[in-house]
């Protein structure tokens, strides 16, 4: 896996094959390290987009798991809002399809509110006594 990654964190390729891995592969601490490594050796600034977009993803998908403890959905919810906010500051204006990388962070960040949201509310819920 290693000269693949390698190959691909300076590539012009890297960005996409970081979205895609993070759909696709369940490697934590390796797919972490491989895209905090195209965020930032990475020269081109649409795969740092990309890979920064990833990193927020596989952040949220934890945020928001049901079979999360709470110390851990509260780091990898800090760390999806970190990814997205850097979005919206240094990548907001970088295309992806025909959106830009800037609005769909603030989707993220707004499901990601949403999320925790509920999530409050089913806590609120389960303590509560029905009857």
């Amino acid at each position: 896996m290693k000269p693949l990654t390698e190959r691909h964190i300076q590539a012009g390729s890297g960005g996409d094959l970081a979205l895609g891995l993070t759909y696709h592969w369940r490697g934590g601490a390796t797919l972490k390290q491989f895209l905090r490594d195209v965020s930032t050796q990475n020269p081109n600034r649409d795969d740092q987009a990309r890979a920064f977009f990833a990193i927020g993803l596989k952040a949220k998908q934890v945020a928001t798991a049901e079979d999360v403890a709470e110390p851990e959905r509260n780091k990898a919810s800090a760390e999806s809002t970190m990814a997205f906010k850097s979005i919206e500051k240094k990548y907001a204006d970088r295309k992806y399809g025909d959106r830009t990388f800037g609005s769909m962070a603030r989707g993220q960040l707004a499901g990601l509110k949403n999320a925790g949201k509920l999530s409050s509310s089913f806590a609120l819920l389960e303590g509560s006594d029905p009857g």
